[in-house]
């Protein structure tokens, strides 16, 4: 399965986890293309909504790899054991940096808002900085704000 044809999956109108894990579940093999993609999606979308979704797809993963951000989906050999364990493991994975750390023992992530306070920013960095000098790996979701502290 790849991650360009999970995206444009997720970016049509009314598409949501559910929708996508049906399509999918119909499709055992996986699906390689966008060509068998757009052959199996439901017939209320319109050239347009598809080839909108396809346009941004490609420029979501296009952006991300000229910043070294990655993607893969449960279909990949390397999707962490630990996120395929839960009961709605997530279809499409950004990553950068060493993805095998998601399996190290010691995780954690530090979440908060996107616009924090300048005592959050300062309080952020010194969690950070305790939980790394203990050696855990900081989890993040590489959202604006705390995420990025």
């Amino acid at each position: 399965m790849n991650s360009t044809c999970i995206l444009v999956l997720s970016l049509l109108p009314g598409i949501g986890r559910k929708s996508i894990y049906k399509i999918l579940r119909n499709k055992p093999d996986g699906i390689s293309s966008i060509n068998e993609l757009v052959e199996i999606l439901p017939q209320k979308y319109s050239e347009t909504d598809i080839t909108t979704a396809i346009e941004k797809a490609d420029l979501i993963l296009t952006q991300s790899l000229k910043l070294d951000i990655h993607s893969i989906t449960p279909f990949d050999p390397i999707f962490p054991a630990c996120l395929k364990s839960i009961n709605n493991p997530p279809l499409l994975l950004f990553y950068k940096g060493n993805i095998s750390l998601l399996e190290a023992p010691k995780r954690v992530a530090i979440v908060g808002t996107r616009n924090p306070s300048l005592f959050g920013i300062k309080k952020g960095r010194s969690i950070t900085k305790w939980f790394v000098e203990r050696s855990y790996i900081i989890v993040s979701g590489l959202a604006i704000g705390c995420d990025t502290v």
